[in-house]
């Protein structure tokens, strides 16, 4: 049993014996072909290094040349911009100097206008001032005239109806003179004198005009002019229609009156209108009494001067007599 057990042992020995002197060169040619491959696989690897080194190296003049061209080229914009700055800046120098003189020169100019601005307004003083004065001298020249001339019309008006009352008298039986055509032909003469004298003052008003300045308007003609309107007006009343020349003086009123409505002036004539105590810009110069008023009512009988307007603004107050009920005066009593 042991020889057969020892026979086993031996046979399974030698067995691994035979196996591992068998398996021994085999690993070795097999690590022979790794690393032949492993030296060919270096030396393609060496290659391509020595290839990418060459291209670096290549890659690196060009890189070098393009650098040096931008080097060059940069250091030759740099020249450019440094001579670009100091021109710039001799140029900012120039206009900081040429900003001072300016400076200068229009605070100088400032300063003159200034006083060329007090200058104006001193100037405008004065010639306010002389507006003023010259206005006044204007007015007050104009108004002397116009008195002047209206004093010398009714002294020749008041001349020529006395030669003609004496003409009358003196001419009584050889001719009979009609004085009432007469005295209406000077009312007509009298109209249209008044009116050229409208149309004038008008005239001399636009011509001379003063600048806006306050100055108080003469309504003096203006005033007498109205009051000889309404006393013709009265007188045309009381005539005949068919006295002659009475057309004649119409027209020369109804002429003179347009014109003295046309700058501005209005007459009121208040007769026969109710009488109110209080009634401002009237002035009652006699009281009459009348049966035919009713108690408690006053009447205005006649307006002695007449009411007129300037542009809504009264210049002359109407003088007037009031006719009151005479039973009223009897309870007075």
């Amino acid at each position: 049993m042991k020889k057969i057990q020892l026979k086993e042992i031996t046979i399974i020995f030698l067995c691994l014996l035979s196996t591992v002197c068998y398996s021994q060169p085999q690993n070795t040619l097999k690590e022979k072909s790794r690393i032949e491959k492993l030296e060919a696989r270096i030396d393609s690897v060496s290659s391509s290094i020595v290839n990418i080194i060459k291209m670096l190296e290549s890659n690196f003049k060009v890189l070098s040349n393009r650098l040096s061209e931008v080097e060059t080229r940069t250091q030759r914009e740099i020249k450019i911009i440094t001579s670009r700055q100091a021109s710039i800046q001799t140029e900012f120098k120039n206009l900081s100097e040429n900003q001072i003189a300016i400076k200068s020169q229009l605070q100088s100019l400032n300063n003159k206008l200034d006083s060329l601005r007090i200058a104006q307004d001193a100037l405008k003083a004065n010639v306010i001032n002389l507006n003023q004065k010259t206005g006044r001298e204007i007015t007050s020249i104009k108004k002397d005239t116009l008195t002047r001339f209206l004093v010398v019309s009714l002294a020749v008006l008041f001349t020529l109806l006395v030669i003609i009352v004496v003409v009358v008298v003196f001419q009584k039986k050889f001719k009979k003179v009609n004085v009432v055509e007469e005295s209406i032909k000077l009312d007509a003469k009298m109209s249209e004198i008044l009116e050229n004298q409208l149309v004038l003052m008008k005239k001399e008003a636009i011509e001379k005009k003063p600048p806006k300045i306050d100055i108080e308007i003469d309504h003096s003609l203006p005033i007498r002019v109205g009051a000889e309107i309404f006393r013709m007006r009265k007188r045309i009343e009381n005539m005949d229609e068919n006295t002659k020349g009475i057309h004649a003086l119409k027209n020369a009123l109804t002429r003179l009156e347009d014109e003295f409505n046309s700058q501005g002036y209005v007459i009121k004539d208040l007769t026969d209108q109710p009488f109110v105590d209080g009634l401002i810009n009237i002035k009652v110069v006699n009281y009459i009494t009348r049966d035919d008023i009713e108690t408690g009512k006053e009447i205005i009988q006649k307006m002695m001067t007449p009411l007129i307007l300037h542009n809504g603004v009264v210049v002359n107050i109407g003088e007037i007599e009031v006719a009151v009920s005479s039973k009223d005066v009897e309870k007075s009593k």
